[in-house]
Order: structure tokens, then C-alpha cells, then sequence
């Protein structure tokens, strides 16, 4: 073992622990059982915390390990996730950020709710809380790829402890801890990055020299196929904003226009710490590997472990240290966010407004704290015994693209939007996606070819949704063609309790939108 290594990496975990825990104090003492303090801080971060933990979260190990691992295997031109996530963040800010926060919502499944009900509910939150599943393994097996490099000890180890550590003190302090651990690992994340980067230009053996002169990292856009590029780009970059991850953030904060600011300049951000493991990418291409302690590693081969090896042998021994601790800091920073993220939704969205619909405010922060231990458990479990996580983690978000951002535009969007367009556009976009396979790992049954077909997915199932909602709601509630007791999905059928009798008769008890599961049965604002 590392004695270096093992001390920066305990220290590293220790101030975490710490930061989270005082985090955890401070929520105690503003009133831990409110489900707005544990889920969305109170709403009051302030915009620089709100900054850095939408950065930190980004930026995962994943994010990292991918950019360098991305370089060397097809070049700068197909390392699309920097880029794409920086614009994803910043359409997300524009266009969504101010109308969620404006609505004061909990969790980026409370305007599925209110249009849509529990059904839509129940089935958005098993494909977020599988991508989140799959996102958490897949960093947490980077995370062991990364400390079993620093401190040659088995993954397996270093992976448990990880997620034990995110896990106890997102346990506690919920989403205070998270934000402010955040701020603490992106810290540590830039400072070992910016540290490395001098050595790294200067190592003779690494021949930073060869960037500029050999263009071979950019990759060659002539052999790219042009449909599939650009269907990939609209896909991380419209992919990048649908995730509880994201929302939390922009709930959490003061104001809409704090959110606006964090999505622009987070986005940024997470582009600027891109850079660092772009070069390294680059630079590995030309790197002499004899004479170091690894030298018969081939970048080519060994893409993914190209970015730890690079700071571990072609910096001085502190600074790899360091280094190396910062890729692990970046990991656990997005650990505590799927946490929070997958339990949080579980608790408001499922339990109190499905399961249980009088629990209170401190049963459902214990239904959530039971929730982190759960689904840490099960990250835990895949990033040690599944071999395809990356792949998983792409179908995932795949159908987080397909599926949940067309309906969240759906809801937000389109005033008319119901369970009869929402449940056949879901259907439809996830049999389509399921269609095209993943290689190696689900086989294909529609023969797209080089056809767009994540993008069509996601605009056939955006078009699905509001041709049958419009039709739903011209049919029950506009021209009255249906009567209300054929409203099998109750999306119109919305009563005051004394009004029952006559409601085939009163225009006034028919909801133009909405949903009967809502707001205990009362009648929703909104009437014809």
C-alpha cells in the first residue's frame, strides 16, 4: 500500500465527513423534519454554493476518466460531453430553470404530477431512478479503477468505503451536506488538476510538445458519419437537462434568477475543469511509458486508465498524490448527488403522495434517509459485480433523453397535456429506443441504420404526447363528445365532493388539465 497515498485519501475523507456532518448540525437546528430543508435546503443556498455543487456534481469521475479516455480513443471531435453538457445546462437555465423554481416544486416529478398523476409518476421515476442506479455504479467503478491505482489496494475496498462515506453523511444532512461537501470536493478537484497541469507540460517524457505539432488528437472528421454525430450531440446536450440532479439545484436555490446564473455559470464551469483531462488525453497519445512504474501500458488499450496512470507516473510523487485525490473528490461529489437525487423522489413522489398520503414531515424524511442506505446498497452492489455499467449507463440516459425530457416539456409547456398522451408517447419512446440495442449488451430488433434514432424517439414521443392529449381533452372536456364517465384515466373527471350528482351536466366540474389524483380530489384551478 501507498503510506502517501492512503494519508492524502484519508485526510481527503476525513474533512468530507466533517464538512458534511456540521452541515447535518446546521439542519438540525433550522428544522430537520421539513421535507423542504432535507430536499431543497430550505430554498435558501446561496448562488455560489448553488455554483459550485451544480459544478462539483458534473463533473463526476465518470466525466473525468470519459473526456481523457475519449481523446485517445476517437479524439477531440467525438469527446461531444463537455461541450454538449455546457450547452445542455445553459438551454436548462434559460428555458426551465425559472419556471420550475417559480412554482415552487419539490422534485422534477411534481409538474408530471400535477398533469399527469400517479401513473406517469410511478413509471418516470423507475427510468430516472435506473439512470441514476447505473450513473452511480458507473462512477463508483471509476472510483475504484482510481484509488486501486493510488494506493494498490483491491476496487472493491475503495468502492465500499467511498459510497459509505457519501452515504453517511447525505444520511444526515441530506441536501445541506451535499451542497456544501460539494464546494469542499470541487475544491479538491481543481486545485489537484491546476497542481498537475505544470509538471505535465514540462515532463519531456510525456512530450506535451507533440499536441501542437501532431493534430492526431482532434480526431478525422472526414470519415465521421454526419447523422449519428449531430443525433449523439442533440441527445447529451437536451439529455443533460432531465435529471433530479440538475432540479435539485435549481429548487434549492433563492430565486429563479439564482438559478439561471447557476445553470449558465455551472455549465461553464464543469467545461473549464474539462480542459485539464483533454490535454492529458492528448498528451498520453505521445507519452513514453519505459522507465515508469507502469511501463507496459498502452493508452490505446487501457483508454479509461489513462488519466490517473498520466498523473501518477509523469508527475512529482506529491503532486500525483494529490492529483489522483482530486479525480476521487470529483467522484463523491456526484455519489451524494444520485443519493439525494433517487431518494427524494422516492419519498415526496412515491411514498407521501402515493404510498401514504398522510404521513408527516418527519416520517417522510425517514422514509428518505432509509431510501440513500437503499439505493447506496445497490450502486455499491453493480459497480462490484456488473461488467457493462458504462453500457447500461448509456441505454439509461438514452431513455432519460427519449422519455422524460419530451414529457417534461410535455407538462411545463403545453397546457393540455394528460396521462392519454403521456403513457402511449412513453411506450412508444422507450420500445423505439429499446429497438435500436446496445452493443455488446442488448441486441438491436429495429434496423435503424444510420437514422437519427434517439432524436426521432424523442420527437415522436414529444408529438404522440400532444396529439392524444389535445385529442383527449377536445373529446372529455372541449366539445363534450365523450361523456365524463368514459374518462377511464380520470384526467377530466375532477369533482368537489357534493358535486358528483351533476357532473355530466356542469361544464363548471370539468378540469380542462390536471388530473383527479391531485391535490386530495380537489378541483384544480384551471377550467373550461
Amino acid at each position: 500500500m501507498d503510506t502517501v497515498g492512503f494519508i492524502v485519501v484519508l485526510v481527503l475523507y476525513l474533512v468530507i465527513l466533517v464538512v458534511g456532518i456540521l452541515a447535518a448540525r446546521l439542519t438540525k437546528k433550522q428544522n430537520a423534519t421539513d421535507t423542504s430543508m432535507s430536499m431543497v435546503a430550505g430554498r435558501r443556498l446561496p448562488v455560489f454554493v448553488g455554483i459550485c455543487t451544480m459544478t462539483a456534481t458534473t463533473i463526476g469521475g465518470g466525466y473525468m476518466l470519459g473526456t481523457s479516455e475519449s481523446i485517445v480513443q476517437s479524439g477531440l471531435i467525438w469527446t461531444v460531453p463537455p461541450f454538449a453538457i455546457m450547452l445542455g445546462l445553459g438551454i436548462g437555465g434559460l428555458v426551465f430553470a425559472r419556471k420550475m423554481r417559480d412554482a415552487n416544486y419539490l422534485t422534477m416529478l411534481d409538474p408530471i404530477y400535477e398533469r399527469t398523476g400517479h401513473t406517469m409518476v410511478v413509471l418516470t421515476y423507475f427510468t430516472a431512478m435506473l439512470a441514476d442506479l447505473f450513473w452511480s455504479a458507473s462512477i463508483l467503478a471509476s472510483l475504484g479503477h482510481t484509488l486501486s491505482v493510488l494506493l494498490d489496494v483491491s476496487p472493491q475496498i475503495t468502492v465500499t468505503v467511498s459510497a459509505a462515506v457519501a452515504a453517511f453523511y447525505t444520511f444526515f444532512g441530506q441536501m445541506i451536506s451535499v451542497a456544501y461537501t460539494d464546494v469542499i470536493q470541487l475544491i479538491f478537484t481543481v486545485v489537484g488538476m491546476v497542481l498537475a497541469l505544470p509538471f505535465l507540460f514540462t515532463n519531456e517524457k510525456l512530450n506535451g510538445s507533440a499536441i501542437v505539432s501532431d493534430p492526431e488528437w482532434l480526431g478525422n472528421p472526414s470519415t465521421l458519419p454526419i447523422v449519428p454525430y449531430i443525433d449523439f450531440w442533440l441527445a447529451m446536450v437536451f439529455g443533460t437537462i432531465p435529471w433530479q440532479e440538475y432540479f435539485q439545484r435549481v429548487l434549492a436555490l433563492r430565486s429563479s434568477f439564482d438559478a439561471v446564473t447557476m445553470s449558465l455559470v455551472g455549465g461553464f464551469g464543469s467545461f473549464l475543469v474539462a480542459l485539464p483531462p483533454m490535454f492529458i488525453g492528448a498528451a498520453a497519445l505521445h507519452a513514453d511509458w519505459n522507465g515508469t512504474v507502469h511501463g507496459d501500458f498502452n493508452a490505446s488499450r487501457d483508454a479509461s486508465l489513462v488519466l490517473p496512470l498520466v498523473i501518477y507516473n509523469f508527475t512529482p510523487k506529491a503532486v500525483g498524490v494529490i492529483g489522483l485525490a482530486a479525480i476521487a473528490a470529483a467522484v463523491m461529489s456526484s455519489v451524494d448527488s444520485v443519493l439525494l437525487s433517487a431518494s427524494s423522489m422516492f419519498a415526496h413522489n412515491v411514498y407521501r403522495n402515493l404510498l401514504r398520503k398522510k404521513a408527516s414531515e418527519r416520517e417522510t424524511v425517514l422514509v428518505q434517509r432509509v431510501a440513500i442506505v437503499v439505493v447506496a446498497v445497490i450502486s455499491t452492489l453493480m459497480a462490484l459485480v456488473t461488467v457493462s455499467i458504462f453500457k447500461m449507463f448509456t441505454l439509461a440516459a438514452d431513455v432519460v433523453y427519449v422519455i422524460t425530457f419530451p414529457l417534461l416539456v410535455g407538462v411545463l409547456f403545453f397546457p393540455h397535456c394528460n396521462t392519454y398522451g403521456a403513457l402511449p408517447a412513453f411506450l412508444l419512446a422507450l420500445s423505439l429506443r429499446l429497438g435500436a440495442g446496445e452493443v455488446d449488451f442488448l441486441p438491436a430488433f429495429i434496423p435503424y441504420g444510420d437514422l437519427p434514432f434517439r432524436t426521432m424517439a424523442m420527437l415522436l414521443s414529444l408529438l404522440v404526447n400532444l396529439t392524444f392529449s389535445t385529442l383527449a381533452w377536445w373529446l372529455f372536456a372541449k366539445s363534450r363528445a365523450i361523456p365524463l364517465r368514459f374518462d377511464v384515466l380520470r384526467c377530466f373527471h375532477v369533482f368537489q365532493p357534493d358535486e358528483k350528482a351533476r357532473a355530466d351536466d356542469d361544464d363548471d366540474s370539468v378540469v380542462a388539465n390536471g388530473s383527479a389524483l391531485l391535490r386530495d380530489d380537489k378541483v384544480c384551478s384551471t377550467k373550461l
